[in-house]
């Protein structure tokens, strides 16, 4: 069974952060794959972010509907999403 490799992120300064691991991993043809945890609420926050670093394959987004949950629900719902 061939592994792969979760990255996973959820904001700005993340996407910043993960920026030089994804190109490698990329550039190196790791099977990985990237989920995005939505912590600001509002894709256009990350959008323009990910457009400039050219991070273009997110293959989850998990979607926070309702800005008033407590964080554990929140957390509760992201880790439900993957």
């Amino acid at each position: 069974m061939k592994k792969k490799i979760a990255v996973i992120t959820g904001t700005r300064p993340g996407l910043i952060m993960m920026y030089s691991l994804y190109h490698e991993l990329k550039k190196n043809n790791f099977n990985f794959f990237v989920i995005h945890t939505n912590q600001h609420f509002s894709k256009n926050m990350d959008l323009d972010i990910m457009e400039d670093l050219e991070i273009k394959d997110v293959k989850y987004r998990i979607s926070n509907s309702k800005i008033s949950k407590s964080s554990i629900t929140q957390l509760s719902d992201q880790i439900k999403g993957i």
